[in-house]
C-alpha cells in the first residue's frame, strides 16, 4: 500500500469522526475509532494528534 493512500485513508477516518460528532452517530463513531486504532501504526504524528484532540 502506498504512503499516499494510507494518509488519504487516515484523513477520511478523521473526517468521519468529526462528522459523527456533529450528527451524534455513536455506532459510526465507534466504527471509525476501531478503524483508526487498527491502522494507528501508519498514522503520522500530526494525524495522531488530530485524532486524540477529537476523542
Amino acid at each position: 500500500m502506498s504512503t499516499e493512500r494510507i494518509e488519504t485513508g487516515i484523513g477520511y477516518i478523521i473526517a468521519c469522526l468529526e462528522a459523527c460528532a456533529a450528527f451524534y452517530s455513536e455506532a459510526v463513531f465507534l466504527r471509525c475509532v476501531g478503524l483508526f486504532e487498527k491502522h494507528r501504526a501508519w498514522a503520522t504524528p500530526e494525524r495522531k494528534k488530530q485524532y486524540t484532540s477529537n476523542k
